[in-house]
């Protein structure tokens, strides 16, 4: 054992009267059958949810032909700060283009060598062998990282959704370029689901 205090700013941790024995059988099998229905259950309501969202993301390809609710960033959030559904974090802002007026979003390096990253899920609906993911991008002054492979302005990785705890697939690095004027369509992007295991 190491009992530790990793990576805290301040405070204490105290410890005292540390035993370690071991278990009798009846107590093995006891804790055995509690781990047993403890994974049943987490099971279960993992399965509850994932058909939850799996209904959700039918509902939401059948009214906006989209798996993903506001992807053109133009439905602003409650607080009006950020377009609905998206998240905020340091390097993301919300712009809107002076020659049509449409809403994007815009990752900006602050920090030599630090990730700006934008999470969103994006359930996938029953029956869906793979996906196809489009989008435009549009690149300024970009400068490569101090390794080789860092530079990864624009990265998508995909998890397929299932009742089951399922592997992403590998980041697909999509940017070659320092500099891109106007807007480009980016590449398609598949995610099977004969990943999941």
């Amino acid at each position: 054992m190491m009992p530790s205090l990793f990576q805290a700013e301040s405070g204490r941790l105290d410890f005292a009267e540390i035993r370690v024995t071991p278990l009798n059988p009846e107590q093995i099998e006891a804790l055995k059958k509690a781990d047993a229905e403890r994974a049943a259950k987490k099971a279960e309501m993992d399965a509850k949810v994932a058909a939850k969202r799996r209904e959700q993301a039918a509902a939401l390809l059948a009214r906006e032909g989209t798996l993903l609710s506001n992807g053109n960033f133009e439905t602003e959030s409650k607080k009006k700060d950020a377009p609905e559904g998206w998240g905020k974090g340091g390097g993301i802002s919300w712009e809107k283009d002076e020659s049509d007026g449409n809403r994007f979003i815009r990752l900006t390096s602050l920090t030599p060598g630090k990730t700006v990253l934008l999470y969103r899920e994006c359930p996938v609906p029953e029956g869906a062998a793979a996906l196809e993911m489009t989008w435009k991008q549009r690149i300024t002054g970009l400068k490569k990282g101090p390794k080789p492979g860092l530079m990864r302005a624009s990265c998508w990785s995909s998890k397929v959704l299932t009742a089951r705890r399922c592997r992403a697939s590998p980041p697909r690095r999509i940017l070659k370029k320092t500099q891109m004027a106007g807007w480009r369509s980016g590449p398609s992007s598949w995610c099977p689901q004969r990943q999941c295991p």
